[in-house]
This record gives C-alpha cells, structure tokens and sequence, in this order.
C-alpha cells in the first residue's frame, strides 16, 4: 500500500503541471482560469486537484492476462490452499496420535497397577489354600495315628463286657471252690 500511495504521488507530481478540466466534474459549473492555473491539473471545484489524465488512466486501466497466467495463479492458489489443508490435517492427526498415545499410556499403567493387584491376591489365597492344604493333611495323619493308636490306648465296651463277665465267671468259680474246700474242711 506505502509503495502504491508512494507511485500515486509521484505520478501527481509529474503530471500536474497541465491545464486541468475548464468545468467541475461534479457539478459541471466553469473553473476559472485563475484558479486553473494556480492549481493545476484541477478537475472539481471542491475538495483537492485530482489529475485528469491520470485518473482517466487509473479508471481505464485495466488488468490484462494471459489464460496461462491465469491457470498459473489458480493453480498455485489451489496449491497453496491444498498445502494449508495438509498441514492442518496433520497437526490435527498429530495431536490425535498425542492424545491416543497419552490414553493408551494410562490404560497400560492401570492394567499393570490391576495385574499387579491380581497377582499379589492370587498368591496370597495360593498361600492361604497351601496352609489349609497343610493343616488337612496334619490333622488326617493326626486321625490315622490316633485310629493306630486306639486298640492300644482303649478297649471297647463289647470287650470290656465280656473280658468283666470272663473276670466274674473265674472268680465265682473260685470262690466255689474256696466255698467247697471250706465245706469239705468243716466236715472233716
């Protein structure tokens, strides 16, 4: 813009050393001569002296191109617009990548924190199950010994019975006997 408004000035000063317009382009009254020739270059009454025939140019000018000329500024439009995209596309994916990473980071810490949970509750009923498992097995030999060990220790009732009436017979018997020996001694 500077070099345009810079270029425009330069342009008024070259040109504005002719005659000017001899009526207002705005409202169409005469310029006096006066006044055209302390201004010059001078186009309306009011406001500030515009050059004639410099802005017959600028108004005139046109912008020419080529159709490959065209095609070229498209093209690279397209091109720069298509880059822009790109670029953004992979910010965007980089920054999915980043958060999927983080999230997959933090799963795996939580299923290492909950296997590690698992496994330390694992051996401790592995732990429990093999001190049940010990205490079963003591107290099965501890039955076995004490079944051995019964007939030794203890006599049944049925035994006991019996062996009592064999013990009551034989002294009945020999307390007949004493009984008769006494007798046979009393008569003698």
């Amino acid at each position: 813009m500077e070099e345009r408004d810079q270029a425009i000035a330069d342009q008024l000063a070259k040109s504005c050393h002719g005659m000017g317009l001899s009526h207002c382009e705005d409202c169409g009254e005469a310029i006096s001569e006066q006044r055209q020739k302390a201004v010059p270059g001078l186009s309306a009454l009011r406001g500030l002296p515009i050059i004639v025939g410099t802005i017959r140019e600028i108004t005139s000018m046109s912008i020419q191109l080529d159709l490959w000329q065209l095609l070229t500024f498209l093209i690279g439009l397209l091109l720069a617009f298509m880059s822009f995209c790109f670029v953004a596309v992979r910010l965007l994916l980089a920054q999915v990548d980043n958060q999927l990473s983080q999230r997959f980071k933090t799963m795996e810490q939580s299923q290492e924190t909950a296997n590690k949970n698992w496994e330390s509750r694992f051996n401790q009923l592995m732990d429990q199950n093999q001190r049940e498992t010990d205490g079963w097995q003591s107290l099965e030999r501890d039955f076995l010994r004490f079944q051995a060990d019964l007939p030794i220790n203890y006599v049944r009732r049925e035994d006991y019975v019996r062996n009592q009436t064999v013990i009551e017979a034989k002294l009945d018997s020999v307390a007949l006997k004493i009984e008769n020996v006494q007798l046979k001694g009393l008569q003698q």
